[in-house]
């Protein structure tokens, strides 16, 4: 066997994982909502990482080992997009500086993540990238921000939103949640009108206001 299928494991009482050498292929969920897993350790350095939360919901992990992992031991990275993240006991988390994607269902039900701090060669945040992050109150948008793909704060009970590009971007179906939620959306004062009619962020016209950054 070189590939581990898609929610092989969903959902299992494993408390540490070793991906062996001859796995080249991680599906979608694969070890997803394993809530007593706390550490895993990579001996491939050929995976393709075909799904996304494959580690999802692993509330309890504190660590990944080996290959495609940063240097916190927090993350799994792969040509730069940030692909899994390891919650257990993080209340803020400052994005590696060599990831420029944050990749789809990221930070998947990190529930007790507060504050995410995003650095400016990130350029695209993915879908769902922090679906349910529930105590993730505010999030500032860097520059270099290009794409936040569909639903990427769904879930989130975000208060404030802090888009710092004076021209405003790719923002997918729902982004920051439902279109009536109450965020307050900051943007460039030069550009409040300019993002009012743009593709996307006019579904939050209501919500977006002049800040001086």
């Amino acid at each position: 066997m070189s590939k581990i299928e898609p929610n092989t494991f969903f959902g299992c009482d494993l408390r540490e994982v070793t991906i062996p050498a001859n796995i080249t292929s991680l599906g979608n969920g694969a070890f997803s909502y394993n809530k007593n897993l706390t550490k895993v350790n990579i001996l491939s350095d050929k995976i393709t990482f075909e799904g996304f939360a494959i580690f999802g919901g692993c509330s309890s992990l504190k660590e990944f080992n080996g290959y495609y992992t940063s240097e916190d031991k927090r993350c799994l990275i792969d040509n730069n997009v940030m692909h899994d993240f390891a919650p257990a006991g993080v209340t803020e988390y400052t994005i590696p500086s060599n990831v420029t994607k944050i990749g789809e269902w990221a930070f998947i039900d990190c529930n007790r993540l507060e504050k995410i701090n995003l650095h400016d060669k990130i350029s695209i945040i993915g879908s769902y990238a922090f679906l349910n992050c529930s105590l993730l109150s505010s999030v500032i948008i860097p520059e270099g921000v290009v794409s936040i793909d569909e639903g990427a704060f769904y879930g989130c009970d975000l208060e404030s939103v802090y888009s710092k590009s004076k021209t405003p971007y790719t923002l997918r179906n729902l982004a920051f949640g439902e279109y009536d939620v109450e965020t307050v959306i900051y943007v460039p004062t030069t550009s409040v009108d300019s993002y009012k009619v743009y593709m996307g962020w006019s579904n939050y016209a209501d919500n977006i206001v002049g800040y001086d950054f």
